[in-house]
């Protein structure tokens, strides 16, 4: 990844930059009242199974469908919201994306607050905190890649998506507990996993600041939401720019 990015921090004079099976035949000759012998041989379980034509056997077939159209309205909703934010992402909006009828949403979400507790999660699964845990690299390595990666994802989206836990942080946690909650959540379990890599490069030395490391991590949470912040404005590096100056060359020294 490091060779793709170009970042300020190494060069402050140049921008922040991210280079269904075939019918079976019938036995003509067959007895009515007798029954056909299975088939032998190599292969045969893979022919004709008997009570496939039961509507007992074949119930669930007509029933898979509802779990693809859940998973459809989860991905539409996981990129509206994180383009939008929650207000200007409305159920219709959603659906149309999803390409579902609008009365399907509630087949399997009771609100579309329910829907956003779903994308919050599969957010957070997506930020790939584990990788802040791999002893296989150095701690501070694992800070830096880190943050390059999230810079990455959003300048390979034109700077047009945000943070989730930033967008319904400043729209909907003031008036929608369940909301807060899950935002709140998901910054605790986010600064948590900075924090222990900060700590681990304070005993290995690559960190000499003496600086409360959950102080450190919770600070860094905050000022990389302002960095998008300037970023979704000005669309050209200089923010994440301003972050990785500070972070790396001042913070975590």
């Amino acid at each position: 990844m490091r060779d793709k990015l170009k970042v300020l921090y190494l060069d402050r004079t140049t921008p922040y930059t991210i280079t269904q099976p075939a019918r079976l035949k019938h036995n003509s000759t067959a007895s009515s009242t007798t029954a056909t012998p299975p088939p032998a041989g190599p292969g045969a379980r893979h022919r004709a199974q008997p009570g496939l034509t039961n509507p007992e056997t074949t119930a669930h077939i007509g029933r898979m469908p509802r779990a693809s159209v859940r998973e459809q309205i989860v991905d539409a909703a996981y990129e509206q919201f994180h383009r939008h934010g929650y207000n200007a992402a409305g159920v219709k909006l959603i659906t149309d994306s999803a390409g579902v009828p609008k009365g399907s949403f509630y087949n399997h979400f009771e609100s579309k607050e329910a829907l956003a507790l779903v994308v919050m999660d599969r957010y957070g699964e997506s930020r790939h905190l584990e990788t802040l845990a791999d002893k296989k690299k150095a701690p501070l390595t694992r800070l830096r890649e880190h943050f390059e990666f999230l810079a990455k994802d959003i300048v390979d989206f034109g700077y047009e998506r945000g943070c989730v836990y930033g967008n319904f942080s400043t729209e909907a946690a003031d008036h929608i507990p369940a909301i807060r909650e899950g935002v709140r959540g998901g910054f605790d379990h986010w600064a948590a996993a900075i924090t222990a890599a900060i700590r681990e490069a304070q005993e290995d030395g690559s960190i000499t600041s003496t600086q409360d490391p959950e102080t450190l991590g919770r600070f860094l949470v905050n000022a990389w939401e302002g960095a998008i912040v300037g970023e979704r404005a000005a669309k050209d590096g200089s923010s994440f720019a301003a972050f990785f100056t500070i972070a790396f060359d001042t913070l975590l020294r």
